[in-house]
């Protein structure tokens, strides 16, 4: 289950059986149904922010378009790494594969996404 802190407000509202006023929790999913078995989550994607980074969440990958954060804790960046990263985050919790050079179309899709949104 896909989920961020924004979501919260949502789906204890739901829980709470409170109605939220329309400017309050614009980017919040309830997730009660899927804490109750009830249906499933309606966030399929989110970004990511960091210090200095930031990234993409979409199903299983994740997206980073820079060589710092994720999977590489050096200091210093590999000599040869991709200029960004991606990970299946099922198979690979701990960010230890960088997939970018291998999967170059789920990069640029979600490059797309990632750009559409965070503008």
């Amino acid at each position: 289950m896909l989920m961020r802190l924004t979501d919260l407000i949502s789906t204890f509202a739901s829980a709470a059986n409170f109605k939220l006023p329309d400017n309050a929790g614009q980017d919040s999913v309830d997730l009660l149904p899927v804490l109750t078995g009830t249906g499933p989550s309606s966030r399929e994607a989110t970004l990511h922010t960091g210090w200095k980074a930031s990234g993409y969440r979409k199903g299983d990958f994740k997206f980073i378009d820079s060589q710092v954060s994720g999977g590489f804790t050096e200091v210093e960046v590999p000599v040869g790494a991709p200029p960004g990263q991606l990970y299946n985050l099922r198979q690979d919790i701990g960010e230890t594969r960088n997939l970018y050079n291998s999967m170059p179309e789920k990069v640029e899709e979600l490059r797309s996404d990632y750009e559409a949104i965070a503008k």
